[in-house]
């Protein structure tokens, strides 16, 4: 009896140690050009800017959007517990207006995850998981609807469309009459290796012609990166010349896509801070879905750097990545409370520098950030105060 004890103890420990080298073995993305370029930049906090709330919302939402292409320059933010998007005085911070969308109707918008403000007359509304869009003007008034995908048809054995998974890091996209958007895929399943797994769909509003573009990186496809969000999920953004830009948490490289052309390429974007990131898991993926427990992949992400929103200054030609650095400390168990920095890239997209913020007791909710005239705004991610929502505000130096 203890003979055959002692043989299942010596195979589960062998089992284990097993595991251990498949999880956490020598495998990992190497940031080949960190020591490549010369770091020119600071980053300094210039204030704070706070928007009042009123009884019906809160301080943490998942969409914003800030408005310069109107007569008056405009904060906003969706209010999806009634289904409203308010509208501020970027400068002076008044409440100015607030439109109250219907969920059903003739003018009714779903649930709405995201929007994009065009203009007064044109506000581009999603609802999740629906595979339309609805375009609607300030009163809430829905004027033509577009049907762009059958989401009964968005995956099979060996191709899945994105299903649209929209925040303010990962904004509807519009220009040239063509709606941009992503979502990522949160399974991990060989599909990735003998299919084909597209992140983004790219809508013309005037001709309806769709196209589905950007599979993860071959790094994604290789390897397990633990499902749930914490390194599938994708960052997006407009460049100057309307490209579609998007930061992959695991890669060092920005993807870059011209919806009009179809052409799409990569440039290194990354930290020098951050020399390789593990996978949770470079065993062969799976068929079809496979499902790592959400404790272990939190764990092991906590002890991983991760990159997330990219964001276009068009006031100053600049880009701005973030990244974040392990964390090891009694914080550890506060989600996304990860030490946060900010890669600054010139208008053509090449490394100028980086830091780090400071820490603080509040972290920093860099899924919620956005540039003005006035600097880079980012959102903490515990607000002291449920009467209003407050922004620090920063400017890059860059020493010449």
């Amino acid at each position: 009896m203890k003979s055959t004890f002692r043989h299942i103890r010596n195979t589960f420990l062998m089992a284990g140690l097993a595991w251990l080298t498949v999880a956490c073995g020598s495998k990992v993305v190497r940031n080949l050009h960190a020591e490549d370029y010369e770091d020119r930049c600071t980053i300094q906090k210039v204030g704070e800017k706070s928007f009042p709330l009123d009884d019906w919302s809160e301080p943490n939402f998942r969409y914003v959007q800030y408005i310069d292409n109107d007569t008056l320059p405009m904060f906003s933010f969706l209010n999806t517990y009634i289904n409203a998007i308010y509208f501020y005085d970027a400068h002076t911070c008044e409440l100015l207006k607030r439109v109250v969308f219907q969920r059903e109707g003739n003018h009714g918008t779903g649930i709405m995850q995201g929007y994009h403000y065009i203009n007064a007359d044109s506000i581009i509304t999603y609802q999740a998981g629906s595979g339309r869009i609805a375009l609607a003007d300030s009163e809430g008034h829905v004027k033509q609807r577009y049907v762009l995908m059958d989401m009964r048809q968005q995956r099979s054995y060996d191709l899945v469309l994105p299903n649209p998974d929209v925040e303010t890091a990962n904004p509807i996209l519009y220009a040239n009459h063509i709606v941009s958007m992503g979502g990522g895929y949160y399974s991990e399943s060989s599909i990735e290796t003998i299919g084909r797994v597209y992140t983004t769909l790219h809508y013309n509003l005037i001709t309806g012609e769709i196209a589905y573009a950007n599979r993860y990186p071959e790094i994604y496809r290789k390897w397990d990166w633990g499902m749930h969000g914490y390194y599938r999920s994708l960052n997006t953004a407009l460049d100057k010349d309307n490209n579609v830009l998007i930061s992959f948490a695991a890669d060092h490289n920005l993807w870059r896509y011209n919806p009009a052309t179809g052409v799409s390429d990569s440039l290194y974007a990354g930290s020098r801070e951050v020399k390789s990131i593990k996978p949770f898991s470079t065993a062969p993926k799976e068929y079809m879905y496979h499902t790592a427990p959400l404790k272990s992949v939190k764990a092991w992400y906590e002890t991983q750097p991760s990159y997330d929103a990219i964001l276009y200054d068009p006031w100053r030609q600049l880009y701005y990545r973030f990244v974040r650095f392990p964390r090891a400390d009694a914080m550890k168990n506060f989600f996304n409370n990860k030490p946060v920095g900010i890669i600054v890239l010139d208008k053509d997209l090449k490394y100028l520098g980086e830091e780090r913020f400071p820490e603080n007791n509040v972290g920093y909710d860099t899924f919620n950030a956005f540039v003005t005239p006035e600097g880079l705004f980012i959102k903490p991610l515990v607000s002291k105060d449920e009467d209003q929502v407050t922004f620090y505000q920063y400017q890059v130096v860059i020493e010449e």
